[in-house]
């Protein structure tokens, strides 16, 4: 029981002087986007004007959290004037991940402390008669409470929270690095399926397309992670 007690603690702690979360930066989904994306840039039967359109595409999805038009799910590659709603997504991130766990730095330091004890001591507390026939008097005594003050010094640590090195930066789960920009996962997978399904819209104006299909090609990455 106190063995898992003091694993619960040291976990909490991590959590709270930990404040990069840890993430290797690779997962399927993004390897998958990856290759997918590789394999559309090597393929010679797509036009370099239209490998140029797309890296444009997806190198100007629009930064932060915006409104974008909800595809329908039974058919995601549609024109979007159908789709049922609007939806709000986090298109490119807006912090890094680490690679690596980074303990925080820790600092020693003193502090006086003060602290009390109880003490008692003898007190005079009048007198009442005592002796023979009660012909004398007597002091009578009683115990007095107090207390004394004492200072000690004793040590204490700060915790401080370090950032990532910058060469153990990436994206956090969800997101992939393109173009020195940590962007949406599932938008570029949204995207890539639109070139493929709509390449003749994607490639007669990207400009307008972009904006129909909830992206501002004008939009700028919040955050670059990585050297």
């Amino acid at each position: 029981m106190k063995l898992v007690i003091l694993i619960s603690l040291i976990f909490s702690f991590s959590k709270c002087y930990n404040s990069v979360v840890v993430y290797s930066g690779v997962d399927q989904q993004t390897q998958a986007v990856t290759n997918r994306l590789q394999r559309i840039m090597s393929n010679p039967g797509i036009n370099t004007e239209s490998k140029r359109y797309l890296e444009a595409a997806l190198g100007n999805i629009n930064n932060g959290v915006v409104t974008a038009l909800e595809r329908n799910m039974a058919h995601p590659t549609e024109h979007p004037n159908g789709a049922r709603g609007r939806r709000s997504v986090p298109l490119h991130a807006t912090e890094c991940c680490c690679k690596v766990a980074v303990p925080p730095l820790r600092t020693q330091k003193h502090r006086t402390v003060t602290r009390w004890r109880d003490a008692y001591r003898r007190v005079r507390d009048g007198s009442s008669k005592c002796g023979f026939w009660g012909w004398k008097r007597c002091t009578r005594w009683r115990n007095e409470h107090y207390r004394i003050s004492y200072s000690h010094t004793e040590p204490y640590f700060v915790y401080t929270p370090r950032s990532c090195p910058r060469d153990k930066e990436v994206c956090c789960r969800g997101f992939m690095p393109h173009k020195r920009c940590c962007t949406n996962v599932l938008e570029m997978i949204r995207l890539l399926d639109l070139f493929e399904s709509q390449r003749a819209q994607f490639e007669n104006n990207m400009k307008k397309f972009l904006v129909s299909h909830g992206h501002n090609p004008n939009g700028q990455c919040p955050k670059s992670c990585g050297p």
